[in-house]
């Protein structure tokens, strides 16, 4: 969570001449940044581990919440064959997908009390992989959330790599206690662990898993995971490998048929539970070697999984050449002669590259949708083109191509934190450049170039490194429009509305009502911030993608005279971290200095189980809300979206927009509507809408307008502000050694959790204070609720020293308040009395 670190101080530390507290660092360390807060100061809570080592720490969990009772009947591998169930392989078609593998500095190391690195573009991800090199990655709860609001789907990660995995990797197929498997007879496994990993995927909340196998399947005699005594022949060694091979194809099958019975026993879309494998053993041999296709050598593993993620030095030339550097100017191999031209791509430059022709023709040998082959992309470059050229790699993919033209394979790409890792961003730099020290502006500069375009030349020197539109073609262009697909729209759901202020999941100010909350840079430090991808709110993804529509239509009379730009704004901010700043212009070559109305799409907003009947006004009345600092009035406007599959309609109510002055200079502007079906008795499954302004512009003007948040949500029944009580349960703190001799009033360490009236669960996430009692102006911003198990959590994991405006409190007259997000009725939702020490 965003949490506000200043508040906390070292013993007898001096205050500056202002009286604030001196920014120090923080006592409590965690095993990482996402790591929940509670099992790490409340003694009863149940262990809520980040990863998994080991199956062994994988299986004591399973213990601990399950009890001994074992699911391990050796199960035969013949019984375990054949393609995905109806219900299993019911992913919705919509064309190529793109996977976003993140592994990130070889780990998930970001800091949380500094401005790092955050995925900002998860409206273009349709699966995300929470890969890391522990035995079982486990997706953070703000990650889901992120994912969740854009309907991205979230898989964790399963591995054995390197000769240290061997022990593992044959427990895996024997079980937890057997030591050994049957030496003779069809070849079996234990189902335990496949068992144990849909568990943990059901509780934690993601989707299921990258299957990673990177060790030969040599896993010793009978499966023992030992060393192999000197007398044994190298022919049975062979003969146990292709057995393991067999054992793990069906342990594969199993878990991924096991997971979709699951699924659905526990309510979720069949086609939510995913396993997906990585190229890399070879069956039936069950040797490590990455084929860079789906060919003969790995199909079987396929067959018995979702999806399957081909290793990514497929275009690599015949002989390994340094990362990023496919071409050898002496080598006239043709595919290298091909490479030049940036090929493979058609008929033209010679044709589709022979190992995307491969899957996709073992693809169709199986009945199987080109779209659930992911063709891998290493943004490193190794061995591919990757970095701010990685557009070669999508180009010879072709995912954006229509069905004629294309292969329709989908795309994995591996690493996207490049843009973080690689501060040169791959070039070379001149003196004064690498002179420079990096902000983040100057990596959000790179990194939109790379996910979205920049859709107007930056100012010279802006930017540390400064690239133009033509120095990279986005991913953007390859996979517009991708989050408004079916199967995403049924995720992204909500029957509680919507709400975006476009926050990033790192920032070094926080705001909340227009108002300057938190200020990280103030202190000695000037990284000092925060990273928390549960803050991450979904971005304009429509105007993103207008800016990338067909270009066909560039150059049209009205093309030209109307134009927007945006940018993001993080100085002037309603909410959260960020606005959204954006330019219309209309040039009128006439002579007519007529004003025009420009209309400007934002975001798609999803709603669950919409009622359609007349009579039903409870579940049918909307509001939408724009919170806008501007030159002109906007007028909001909701319709149901062109590329939604649903036949209905919304009715404005006839009074218009209403507007409301809100603090700090901001407006309200809302309009109510009912979403209306065709046949009035009829509900409406999950109506996509599309959510924008209009504006009228004059002539030959520019005028700009900061939009600080968005929000589609049900008329309120009451406007009753009561307020429940929070559960707070002192906790133990790391540091109580620390401050045991200290004069200093401090909160608590604490485990604040509450529950909320119906009337405001919209809220995204909630911001957490400490005041006087019943005084507001005295309010004290703590952080927020968004690295819990739930939004309705919060931990103190240390004895926070109250603010100087408050130190001389006493503990009665102090008190913790929960408020919402909601625009309109802002609502304290929860509060209770503080606990001193």
């Amino acid at each position: 969570m965003p949490q506000a670190f200043q508040l906390q101080q070292k013993p007898r530390q001096s205050q500056s001449p202002s009286g604030e507290a001196q920014h120090v660092e923080p006592l409590l360390d965690l095993q990482t940044p996402c790591s929940p807060l509670r099992q790490h100061i409340d003694p009863e809570a149940l262990p809520r581990p980040d990863y998994f080592e080991s199956l062994d720490a994988l299986h004591l969990w399973y213990q601990m919440h399950y009890g001994d009772a074992l699911n391990d009947d050796l199960e035969q591998c013949s019984n375990h064959t054949g393609p995905p169930s109806p219900s299993s392989s019911s992913f919705a078609l919509t064309g190529p997908k793109l996977v976003v593998c993140h592994d990130f500095q070889g780990g998930y190391n970001e800091n949380p009390r500094q401005q790092g690195y955050s995925l900002e573009h998860l409206h273009l991800v349709d699966t995300f992989i929470y890969f890391s090199h522990k035995r079982v990655s486990i997706p953070p709860v703000g990650w889901l959330t992120a994912a969740a609001r854009t309907g991205t789907k979230v898989l964790g990660t399963l591995i054995f790599e390197w000769s240290e995995s061997v022990p593992d990797m044959a427990r895996l197929l024997r079980g937890p206690e057997r030591k050994a498997m049957p030496l003779r007879g069809e070849p079996c496994f234990s189902p335990q662990y496949a068992v144990e990993l849909v568990e943990l995927a059901l509780q934690r909340g993601f989707s299921g898993y990258l299957v990673n196998i990177e060790v030969a399947l040599d896993l010793g005699f009978s499966c023992s995971g030992e060393a192999w005594p000197a007398w044994v022949g190298e022919h049975a060694r062979i003969v146990e490998m292709h057995r393991n091979a067999e054992r793990l194809r069906g342990w594969l099958h199993y878990l991924r048929e096991e997971g979709t019975r699951r699924f659905v026993e526990a309510g979720r879309d069949a086609n939510e539970w995913e396993v997906m494998w990585y190229d890399s053993v070879v069956y039936p041999h069950g040797q490590l070697a990455w084929q860079d296709a789906l060919n003969e050598h790995n199909v079987s593993f396929f067959q018995a999984s979702h999806t399957f993620f081909t290793n990514y030095t497929w275009a690599k030339p015949p002989q390994p050449l340094p990362p990023g550097q496919l071409i050898d100017p002496n080598d006239e191999n043709p595919q290298i002669l091909q490479l030049r031209g940036y090929g493979l791509t058609g008929p033209e430059d010679g044709g589709h590259h022979p190992q995307l022709l491969l899957s996709a023709a073992m693809v169709d040998s199986l009945d199987r949708p080109r779209e659930h082959v992911f063709v891998g992309i290493d943004v490193f470059g190794r061995n591919c083109w990757g970095g701010l050229k990685a557009w070669k790699s999508l180009d010879m993919i072709g995912p954006h191509r229509r069905e004629q033209d294309g292969l329709g394979l989908s795309v994995a790409l591996f690493a996207p934190g490049w843009t973080w890792e690689e501060e040169s961003a791959g070039l070379t730099l001149e003196s004064s450049q690498a002179s420079q020290k990096r902000k983040w502006s100057d990596w959000w500069h790179i990194d939109s170039s790379v996910w979205i375009g920049l859709p107007s030349t930056p100012a010279p020197g802006q930017f540390r490194i400064t690239l133009s539109p033509d120095d990279v073609k986005p991913l953007q262009s390859y996979f517009n429009w991708s989050n408004l697909s079916l199967d995403r729209s049924r995720r992204r759901a909500s029957k509680n509305g919507f709400y975006t202020n476009f926050s990033f999941g790192s920032g070094t100010k926080w705001f909340d009502g227009g108002e300057l909350v938190h200020d990280w840079s103030r202190g000695t430090d000037p990284s000092s911030g925060f990273t928390d991808t549960g803050v991450c709110m979904p971005k304009p993804d429509l105007l993103y993608a207008a800016a990338h529509d067909d270009p066909s239509t560039a150059g049209t009379p009205e093309s030209r005279q109307e134009s927007r730009s945006w940018t993001f704004d993080h100085a002037r901010v309603w909410s959260g971290t960020a606005s959204l700043q954006v330019t219309m212009i209309w040039e009128d070559h006439d002579a007519l200095n007529t004003a025009r109305q420009v209309p400007v799409s934002l975001c798609s907003a999803v709603l669950e189980d919409c009622g359609g009947n007349l009579e039903d006004a409870e579940s049918n009345e909307w509001q939408y809300t724009i919170v806008y600092d501007g030159e002109t009035r906007l007028q909001p406007h909701v319709a149901i979206a062109e590329t939604s599959n649903q036949a209905g309609g919304i009715h404005i109510r006839d009074d218009g927009a209403t507007y409301r002055d809100l603090p700090n200079g901001w407006t309200a502007a809302t309009v109510s509507f009912e979403i209306v079906h065709s046949d009035s008795s009829q509900a409406l499954e999950c109506p996509t809408l599309s959510l924008g302004f209009t504006a009228s512009v004059q002539p030959r003007t520019s005028p700009q307008t900061r939009i600080g948040a968005l929000q589609v949500s049900r008329q309120p029944v009451s406007t009753d502000n009561e307020a429940l009580s929070i559960n707070n349960r002192p906790a133990s703190d790391l540091s109580d050694a620390a401050t045991s001799n200290e004069q200093t009033k401090r909160l608590q360490a604490s485990v604040l959790d509450w529950t909320t009236s119906r009337i405001s669960t919209s809220s995204m996430y909630y911001n957490v204070w400490v005041q006087k009692m019943d005084r507001p102006e005295s309010r004290v911003w703590l952080g927020t609720s968004t690295r819990e198990a739930t939004r309705y959590e919060f931990c103190l994991p240390d004895h926070l020293a109250l603010p100087p405006q408050l130190a001389q409190e006493m503990e009665t007259d102090l008190e913790y308040i929960v408020t919402s997000l909601d625009i309109l009725h802002p609502r304290i939702v929860a509060r209770a009395r503080v606990t001193l020490i």
